[in-house]
C-alpha cells in the first residue's frame, strides 16, 4: 500500500478483521473419526453412541452405536427409533378356503424377528442382514433383515393368488439420518412365490408383503444405506 501527500494519507474504508489462514494437506484435514476403531485410537473403550463421518457418505455426520469397544474388533450399528420387524406367520390356506390353519409342512419356516439396532459395514454402509446381536426372535425361523416369506398358499407364475400372502417385513429408518438405497429391489425366492413392496417417507420406510409355499422375497443385492438429508435426528 502506497499512501502519502501534503499532510495526507490513507485509511480503511471499513472495519478491519484479522483472519487466520492455515494450509493443511488434504489427507491430514481434521481427522474426523470414520469408524469405531478410530475412537478406540483416541482412547475410547465404552460401548455407546458416537458421531462418525463415513467417506462413503461424503463424510456426512452419522450417529452410530459402537459395540465391543473393549475388544480388538468393534462393530458399528444403527440404533433404530421405530419398529423394524419381519413376520412369517405359522398359517396356511393352500386352497384359499378362508379358514387358515397352522402350517403342517412348513412350521419350521415360521417366526418373527424384531431389530433394535442394525449392523452395518461402516466402509460401505451395507447392512449386515443376518447380524442378530440386537434382535429379538419368536418362533422357529429367524427372519433376516428385509426378507418377507410365508408358507400360506401357492402363487403360480409369480401372480398373486386370491388369498395371501401374509409374510411381511417393515423397514423404518426414520430418525437415523439414513434411508434405504433408492434403487434397491427385491427378488422372488423359494416355491410358488409372490411379493410386492412399497416405499414411503423418501425411502426411509419400506413395507414388504410376500409369500409362497414356501417362498417370498429377499433383497436382490445387499441393502445399502444412504444419507437422508430430509431426516432430522
Amino acid at each position: 500500500m502506497d499512501c502519502g501527500g501534503w499532510c495526507g494519507g490513507c485509511r480503511p474504508a471499513s472495519l478491519l478483521y484479522l483472519v487466520h489462514i492455515e494450509t493443511v494437506e488434504d489427507n491430514h484435514w481434521e481427522r474426523l473419526p470414520k469408524s469405531c476403531a478410530d475412537y478406540q485410537k483416541k482412547g475410547k473403550r465404552t460401548d455407546g453412541e458416537y458421531l462418525l463421518y463415513p467417506p462413503i457418505l461424503n463424510s456426512v455426520e452419522v450417529r452410530i452405536y459402537c459395540h465391543n469397544m473393549n475388544t480388538t474388533m468393534p462393530k458399528e450399528f444403527v440404533t433404530l427409533k421405530y419398529k423394524n420387524v419381519g413376520k412369517h406367520p405359522n398359517l396356511e390356506d393352500v386352497d384359499c378356503s378362508g379358514n387358515p390353519m397352522p402350517s403342517k409342512s412348513w412350521s419350521w419356516y415360521t417366526g418373527e424377528t424384531e431389530f433394535f439396532k442394525l449392523g452395518v459395514n461402516i466402509q460401505s454402509m451395507m447392512v449386515r442382514e443376518t447380524d442378530f446381536t440386537f434382535a429379538r426372535h419368536y418362533g422357529e425361523h429367524v427372519v433376516g433383515f428385509g426378507e418377507a416369506r410365508d408358507s400360506y398358499t401357492k402363487h403360480y407364475n409369480q401372480k398373486r393368488n386370491k388369498c395371501g400372502p401374509v409374510g411381511t417385513f417393515h423397514i423404518d429408518m426414520r430418525g437415523t439420518g439414513l434411508k434405504v438405497d433408492d434403487d434397491l429391489e427385491w427378488m422372488a425366492e423359494g416355491q410358488f412365490a409372490y411379493g410386492e413392496w412399497t416405499r414411503d417417507h423418501g425411502n426411509a420406510t419400506v413395507d414388504i408383503l410376500a409369500g409362497g409355499y414356501a417362498g417370498g422375497l429377499k433383497p436382490i443385492e445387499p441393502i445399502l444405506l444412504m444419507h437422508n438429508p430430509n431426516d432430522i435426528y
